[in-house]
Formats: structure tokens, C-alpha cells, sequence
């Protein structure tokens, strides 16, 4: 190795040896160290104990003839034998001289228990490594996952060695820890997807995460630990009483090409799937007795479900008459309305959960008309003013219209608000309204808030606190600021396409109470949302 360090023409660099640091010609080695020259003459020196175990190799690599098995078996022995940083943490590169050398004639069977004991070595310092707090738990299972694999082709390549025989009850220990290592480590990656399916209420796709880690993995922590939250028993008993899983698909390759088929078909708490991004002109009606159905749009599709194309008009495109119903990722457009009451979505129960859905409502349709409380978030609404008779929570949507008759109790939190209508007692946090707020009761707080208009209230003790009010005056009647108001341009990306986002020069940066930005902080799904809401009417298949 010296000697081919010495007589290389041209000379070796470090970087041919993975030595780090700045590049430079390898001119010298002896017994001691290799030293490097740069460019303007200094020098400095590597010992040999210093080297990695990556530049080891690759200077075997360089040196030893390709066809001599001699060479070969040298360079197992000295991987073998050299000590300090230079031995391998696995033994990958010994094996792979020795078993090069056997192939060119080398015998190599007097050697079988010291590459056996150096495999081992380097499977148990892969378990030890995982085991280590500092290691992140991806990287926890890929290394048990390793060790396992390491131990078990220890077990078949050296089954003739006298080191495994006297090392059995070592191997056992280890592969059983291994072994203990993996399933702990890919129950917790199971655990934390399920907790946060659990968290968003998709017990559907949380079932079969729940199953895998009953039956696969009943005795690891995710599965035995009461302490966390939530426990593994938490999320059993919210999927034990699921319904069925119903596909809906217009190519016949579903259960049914009809939603209401489906959900007519369905018990309590099924859920329907559409599985394509078609166009549904059909009235939806979930009876009372459908308790606990979720319809909701396959991941990756968008299907429309509107009244455009029906034989007669009708009052109401989806009415939620049953309890605890949710309506996730679809686009819903009523523009062939009749009746009293013209309505979208018309919720006759609840609570109910719309989330990541487009509702319009077009020619005087209300876009919700509620009748029980419920939850609207991630979503886009468009239409005419909605009739929010009940408390209402909403977040991370944009609306296109306001928000009238909102009960009071409700929370409208990080939310685009066109056209308001008078706030009665609420909260409104982070929210950007796009003209003035009037806030017609008590005890109303406007938090983090941008409002393009003036603030009023013909009542004292309303909650005004870091907002950028751009009213002239910005406050009105009994409305008063409260700590960290201003009145700035909050130079808003692309307000003509419904874009509220802040530019980075923006005087809104970094002034809302929690140190963040204030007005509504787009989520991915309110983009989303909205970039279909805007393809969709470019297309004309709905208008807003």
C-alpha cells in the first residue's frame, strides 16, 4: 500500500482515497502516515490509525492485483487483523476479499471463525446503534432490520465454523433482539400514521392499520402502553363498529355507478368512495337512519355532484337529515334550484363535518343552510348567503360569501371572509376579512385578524387585538383597539384570485400574538382547494 502510494504516476489525491478535506496530491507514505501536498506547497499528514474505513478500502481497491488470490486473501487478513479506526464497523469488505480469493483457489476455511466473530461483532454494534436515543427512530428500524439480516446470513455462511457452534446461545440473543427491534420499531411507524388518522376522524383508513398492529404486533409498546395518547384501545373502539366500505365508480368497476345507490345501500357508519373525478347530476339524501356515513372523493379525485343536468329542479342538492355525517373532497354545485329554501347543503342534524369540499350555490341558492351545529373546514364556499341558524366552527376555509346568521358560540379560525355580514358573540382567529366587521353583540373577539374596512360595534367590551385594520377611521361606534393594532397595506400575492397569502415584505409578518403571521395562513389543503376551485370554472364546470 505504500509502495503503490509512492510510485503512482500520476500522483494519487485524497480525494481517490475519500480522505476529507480540501484536495490535494498524495506524495509521500511510510510506516507512519501519508502526507498530502496542496498547491501552494504546504503539507499536512494522515496517520494510518486515522483513516476511515472507507479510505482503507479503496486503497486495498487500488492496490491489490484483481487476478491474485494471494492479494486477495492479504487484503481480508489485514481488514481482519489492523486495529484503530481503520476496522470496518461491519465485516462486508473482509468477506468480500476472502470469498474473492476462494473463488481464485485461496483457501480460506482457517479463517472461517475470525470473519464469523468480526460479522458478528459488527451485527451487535448495528443493535447497540439502534438502541442509542440519539439514532432517529426511521433510521432505529433500518438498523435492526440489518442486524437481522446480518445474523441470519451468519447462521448460513459460517454453519460449518467451530465459532458459531460455541456461539449459538450469543447468536439466539441477538437475532431475538433483532428481531424484537423490528417489530417495535414498525409498530411505532403504524402507531403514528393511525394517530393521526384517529386525530382527522378517517376511521376507515385507520381500520386496517389497527388490525395490523392487533394481530401483527399485539405485544409491542404502541400496542401494550395505556399511558399514551391515544392508546391503541382508543382507536380500536372508535373502528369496531364501522359499517361497510362502498366504492362508487361511473366505469361499473365499483359496487354501484350511482351515489345515491350507495349510501341507500349502506348501514350506519359506512363509507362511500367516489373513485373517479366525474360528473354526478344527481340529489343526495342521507336518511336519518344513515347515522355515523361518510361520503367522501377517493384521494386524487375531485368528483362533482351538481343539479346541472337533472330532469326538474329541486330544492335541495344534499340534505344530511341523519347525525354525525361528513362530507370530504367532493365539489358540490346547485344551479337548477326550486322550491323554498334553495340550498347546497342543508344539514337537518348533526353535528356534521364538511371538510376539503368546494360548495357553490348559484341563481339565490343558499351554499349551507344549517339547521343543526357543525364543522366546515378546508373548504371553499361560493353562493348566496348562507343561513347559519346554529353554532358554527370553521377553519382553514375561504368564504366567498358571508356568514350570515352565524349563532353565537361559533369559531371561525384562520379563514378567508368575502362580503361579511354582522358578527354576532364569536370568535374570529386569524382570520382575513375582506371589508368591514360589524360586530353586533358582546363579548365578540377579533384576534390576528386583517380587515379590509372599518370595525364597529354599537356595543363596549369587544376583544380587538393584533390586527391591521385599514378602515378610515378604523374603528367605529364603541368598537375600540386593543394591544398590537395597526393600520398598514398587508400587500396581499393575488387578491384577484382569491390569493390572500402575504407577500414577504408584508407588514403582517411576524405581528400576530402567537409571533406568527397575522390574517389567514393558507394551509396545503386551502390551496388545494382552491386551485381546483379555479380549474374547475375555467372549465365551466362551475361558476363562482
Amino acid at each position: 500500500m505504500i509502495e503503490r502510494i509512492n510510485t503512482a504516476t500520476p500522483k494519487l489525491r485524497k480525494g481517490s482515497l475519500l480522505i476529507p478535506g480540501i484536495n490535494a496530491d498524495l506524495v509521500k507514505a511510510d510506516d507512519k502516515a501519508i502526507s498530502a501536498q496542496f498547491d501552494n506547497g504546504k503539507t499536512e499528514s494522515h496517520d494510518w490509525p486515522d483513516l476511515t474505513a472507507r479510505s482503507v478500502e479503496r486503497l486495498l481497491h487500488l492496490t491489490v492485483d484483481s487476478d491474485s488470490a494471494d492479494d486477495h486473501l492479504a487484503a481480508g487478513i489485514f481488514l481482519l487483523s489492523v486495529g484503530g479506526a481503520s476496522v470496518p464497523r461491519d465485516s462486508a469488505a473482509a468477506e468480500a476479499f476472502f470469498d474473492k480469493a476462494k473463488a481464485l483457489g485461496a483457501a480460506i476455511d482457517r479463517y472461517l471463525d475470525p470473519l464469523a466473530a468480526a460479522a458478528f461483532a459488527s451485527a451487535k454494534t448495528l443493535i447497540e446503534e439502534a438502541r442509542g436515543a440519539e439514532t432517529p427512530r426511521p433510521q432505529q428500524g433500518e438498523k435492526f432490520a440489518a442486524a437481522e439480516h446480518a445474523l441470519a446470513a451468519i447462521e448460513k455462511k459460517y454453519e460449518k465454523a467451530p465459532w458459531l457452534a460455541a456461539h449459538k446461545d450469543d447468536i439466539a440473543s441477538a437475532l431475538a433482539a433483532a428481531k424484537s427491534g423490528v417489530a417495535e420499531s414498525e409498530a411505532e411507524r403504524l402507531y403514528a400514521e393511525a394517530s393521526k388518522l384517529f386525530e382527522k376522524k378517517e376511521l376507515f383508513d385507520l381500520k386496517p392499520l389497527i388490525e395490523k398492529l392487533k394481530t401483527s404486533y399485539p405485544k409491542t409498546r404502541p400496542v401494550t402502553d395505556a399511558a399514551r395518547k391515544p392508546t391503541f384501545a382508543e382507536m380500536l373502539k372508535a373502528t369496531e363498529t364501522l359499517g361497510k366500505f362502498i366504492t362508487v365508480r361511473q366505469d361499473g368497476k365499483g359496487d354501484f355507478t350511482s351515489i345515491q345507490a350507495a349510501i341507500d345501500a349502506a348501514p350506519a357508519n359506512s363509507l362511500v368512495e367516489i373513485q373517479d373525478s366525474r360528473t354526478y347530476s344527481e340529489k343526495i339524501e342521507i336518511p336519518k337512519e344513515m347515522s355515523g356515513l361518510a361520503l367522501r372523493g377517493r384521494s386524487g379525485c375531485w368528483p362533482v355532484v351538481t343539479s346541472a343536468g337533472c330532469r326538474s329542479p329541486f330544492p335541495v342538492l344534499v340534505r344530511l337529515a341523519a347525525p354525525r355525517v361528513t362530507l370530504d373532497r367532493l365539489v358540490l354545485a346547485h344551479v337548477n334550484a326550486a322550491g323554498q329554501g334553495p340550498s347546497c347543503v342543508r344539514a337537518e342534524s348533526g353535528p356534521f363535518h364538511v371538510r376539503r369540499c368546494v360548495v357553490i350555490g348559484r341563481n339565490g341558492v343558499y351554499a349551507f343552510s344549517m339547521g343543526a351545529p357543525g364543522e366546515i373546514d378546508g373548504s371553499l364556499v361560493a353562493g348566496a348567503h348562507p343561513t347559519l341558524e346554529r353554532r358554527l366552527s370553521s377553519r382553514d376555509s375561504i368564504w366567498l360569501v358571508g356568514l350570515y346568521g352565524l349563532s353565537p358560540g361559533s369559531r371561525i379560525e384562520n379563514a378567508v371572509i368575502c362580503d361579511p355580514f354582522p358578527f354576532p358573540q364569536c370568535e374570529l382567529w386569524r382570520c382575513t376579512i375582506v371589508g368591514p366587521a360589524k360586530l353586533k353583540d358582546q363579548g365578540t373577539h377579533v384576534l390576528d385578524c386583517i380587515v379590509l374596512g372599518e370595525v364597529e360595534s354599537p356595543n363596549a367590551g369587544n376583544r380587538i387585538e393584533h390586527c391591521d385594520i385599514l378602515g378610515k377611521p378604523a374603528f367605529v361606534d364603541l368598537a375600540r383597539p386593543g394591544k398590537g393594532c395597526f393600520s398598514a397595506d398587508p400587500q396581499f400575492r393575488d387578491p384577484d384570485n382569491f390569493d390572500y397569502r402575504l407577500k414577504p415584505t408584508s407588514p403582517c409578518r411576524k405581528k400576530a400574538s402567537d409571533g406568527g403571521d397575522i390574517g389567514c395562513r393558507y394551509t396545503p389543503e386551502m390551496i388545494e382547494v382552491l386551485e381546483k376551485a379555479l380549474e374547475l370554472r375555467k372549465k365551466g364546470i362551475i361558476k363562482f
